[in-house]
């Protein structure tokens, strides 16, 4: 792979990189990413990146519609759709990093190159950012109390966040899940703290037509992410912890209920229903559709 460009990379990655000799990292950071080592720099770390289907849809859809991409070879137009790509997670990234600071939440920085993978020869986007060294909270088994505050903040961060952007028609986090939650610290540093550690957040609008075409669909995808977040990420937290309950993410589960509108639509009011249930000391297990991700 070439050394990148300092134009592709952010001002606080001031140095080229030898990507020739990418080897796969041991460290384990969640259970189906692809981390690769950077030679002469421990304390950095590449993942090859990706873009939503709806965004490579748009994308295909300008270089289809526009008149000065016709006589464009095929190797010509890859370049320009791994361009727009790198564009597009750079303002996720963006997005991503301001929802942190809104709310408190520490994530690790992240840059963008294409190259050349090391496994298929091909081009493709890779992410360089910060190395945590720690601990995935979702295979995490003793949780300490200190860590259970720091991690109690996160989700009820996460949780403002959604609520938030859902009664401002924002823009939100689409793809969290607790295994892009790392308790650790980064190279070289001591005190660790909970970091989101997602490369390739898939920040999208509760308005976008591609994403929720009618109200009723935006109601769904709101309370079951929210459900979600306490039935299967919460409950699994507070299976380790000695409490027993996340204190202020339930807190903020019940601001969310008092300051969102209760849904209309079927699917989400089942939600809805079983989240006030669950929230007044039912069980967990009475949630609807527990297996399913509405992602």
């Amino acid at each position: 792979m070439e050394n990148i460009p300092k134009e592709n990379l952010s001002p606080k990655t001031d140095v080229s990189f030898p990507f020739a000799n990418l080897e796969r990292s041991k460290d384990v950071f969640g259970p189906s990413a692809v981390f690769y080592d950077v030679p002469g720099h421990p304390e950095l770390i590449v993942r090859k990146c990706f873009v939503s289907k709806e965004v490579m849809e748009n994308i295909n859809e300008e270089l289809e519609e526009k008149d000065e991409y016709k006589d464009f070879t095929e190797e010509e137009l890859e370049e320009i759709r791994n361009k727009k790509k790198v564009e597009q997670l750079i303002k996720n990234a963006g997005d991503f990093q301001k929802t942190g600071k809104r709310y408190g939440l520490r994530m690790a920085e992240t840059s963008y190159v294409v190259g050349t993978d090391p496994d298929s020869g091909k081009p493709e986007i890779f992410g360089v950012t910060d190395r945590i060294i720690g601990e995935n909270l979702k295979t995490m088994r003793g949780i300490s109390k200190k860590m259970e505050g720091e991690i109690d903040e996160v989700f009820s961060g996460i949780i403002f966040h959604l609520r938030d952007s859902y009664l401002g028609n924002g823009v939100f986090w689409r793809d969290f899940r607790d295994d892009q939650i790392l308790y650790g610290a980064k190279y070289r540093e001591t005190e660790q703290h909970p970091y989101l550690i997602d490369v390739d957040p898939l920040m999208v609008s509760w308005v976008d037509p591609k994403i929720c075409k009618t109200e009723n669909e935006r109601e769904d995808l709101f309370w079951t992410k929210i459900g979600l977040i306490l039935a299967i990420e919460v409950e699994r937290v507070e299976e380790k912890i000695q409490s027993g309950r996340l204190v202020k993410t339930r807190e903020a589960l019940n601001d969310v209920i008092k300051t969102v509108p209760e849904p209309k639509s079927v699917r989400a009011k089942n939600w809805y229903d079983s989240l006030v249930d669950d929230l007044r000391g039912n069980s967990i297990n009475d949630f609807p559709n527990i297996g399913f991700r509405f992602s």
